[in-house]
């Protein structure tokens, strides 16, 4: 598959019990990243040894930089997928966006705390660093 977008995203993500004991850390490190504008900015990582993604969406396709904690009007999505099972929503955290428009380059910091499903949550901490566009469209899941 052609892609039309370089960059990282990378980090930790640490994995809690229900009862918020810690399971796991493992460090999140990809360069397979996309970036999609349709009527809002998309972007994601996807981490292939652990089967792992982290994506965000702006309701505005020109989101200008700036700090938004959650919640957040200007965020359409804030999501972590794990391996196995449906996808969490992030409930705390905040995301920092540098948009470089004209330039079509997005960097910034997704710090967050998953919504609890299947017995865990989740903690993310990346920072990200995206070039180009994908495409108008987001693929469909």
């Amino acid at each position: 598959m052609t892609t039309a977008t370089i960059g990282t995203m990378k980090g930790t993500v640490e994995i809690y019990t229900a009862t918020d004991v810690l399971i796991r850390t493992y460090n999140f490190e990809t360069s397979e990243v996309n970036r999609y504008q349709t009527s809002g900015l998309e972007a994601s990582g996807f981490m292939v040894s652990e089967g792992a993604s982290i994506s965000f969406g702006f309701v505005d396709r020109d989101q200008p930089s700036g700090h938004f904690p959650l919640p957040s009007l200007e965020l359409t999505s804030l999501m972590f997928h794990p391996e196995f099972g449906h996808a969490n929503a992030a409930v705390s955290g905040e995301v920092v966006l540098q948009n470089h428009a004209p330039r079509q380059i997005i960097n910034g910091r997704l710090c967050f705390t998953t919504e609890y499903r299947n017995s865990r949550f989740y903690k993310v901490d990346v920072i990200f660093d995206i070039h180009g566009i994908d495409s108008e469209e987001a693929p469909q899941a």
